[in-house]
């Protein structure tokens, strides 16, 4: 499959979410179209493959379990709070070119992103596959794995909000007490599996690039660098910062340990 086509069809479904984000005066729904690109690389994929064999099934099935998770995650929690306060303040910040910049800042961005980052997933669903191989059995649970901690930890959060009496407050509750950002680490974890079904492919030598730059995205561009950011002034942040890991859930820290 060209990926050419790909791209077409990635660029006209972010057009799509970028003509309601006008209509609703909303950009952050880009967020929601998000894990539903991946999905859409993914079932464009598995659509063209002659033979489609258990373990190309799996990955597109993965992939699309992914997408729809977090698409309806975040559409619940936009129809409650609305507009992400990120993108509130880029649109203060842009004033009357907030939609013009929108669209190229945030709507293309996106768009060529989810073209890299989940570009491996037709190289693993065409791959010249081999028979089962142990490593596919460590692939999948690697990617269960993930997918529980990012749906747990979204969970914990949502009802954490959710209570009036902690409304502004740092959540240190579930995964929220070993990890700052254990959404993400989940995240992370299970695109690293989708990789490992790679390993018994012809794919494995180019499938890596994907999961790299998302982990990279992450940690040092969006996620995880922009929200520590914008509460590195903050006091109970910083001494949440001193107990407790980043990324990688760990143990936490005692005072006399920081």
């Amino acid at each position: 499959m060209s990926y050419l086509w790909i791209l077409i069809a990635l660029a006209s479904f972010f057009h799509l979410f970028y003509f309601y984000a006008l209509w609703k005066k909303d950009f952050s729904v880009i967020d929601i179209a998000w894990g539903l690109s991946a999905s859409i690389i993914a079932l464009l994929a598995i659509l063209q493959v002659e033979i489609i064999d258990w373990r190309s099934f799996l990955v597109a099935f993965l992939t699309l379990i992914w997408g729809a998770r977090l698409a309806f995650y975040l559409c619940e929690r936009n129809a409650k709070v609305g507009e992400d306060e990120r993108y509130a303040q880029w649109r203060e910040e842009w004033g009357q070119k907030a939609n013009l910049q929108a669209y190229f800042r945030v709507f293309w961005l996106q768009t060529i992103l989810s073209f890299v980052i989940f570009s491996s997933l037709p190289l693993i669903i065409f791959a010249q596959h081999q028979q089962f191989h142990w490593i596919d059995v460590i692939a999948l649970l690697i990617w269960l794995l993930g997918f529980f901690i990012e749906t747990l930890a979204d969970s914990q959060k949502r009802k954490f909000k959710e209570q009036e009496s902690q409304r502004g407050q740092i959540c240190k509750k579930g995964l929220w007490r070993y990890s700052r950002h254990p959404n993400y680490f989940g995240e992370a974890t299970l695109w690293w599996g989708i990789y490992l079904f790679s390993l018994s492919t012809d794919a494995w030598l180019y499938a890596w690039i994907g999961p790299l730059i998302l982990n990279f995205f992450l940690l040092k561009v969006s996620g995880v660098a922009m929200l520590e950011e914008k509460k590195k002034d903050d006091l109970e942040f910083q001494k949440y910062q001193k107990e407790t890991s980043r990324f990688i859930p760990w143990f936490v820290k005692s005072q006399k340990d920081s």
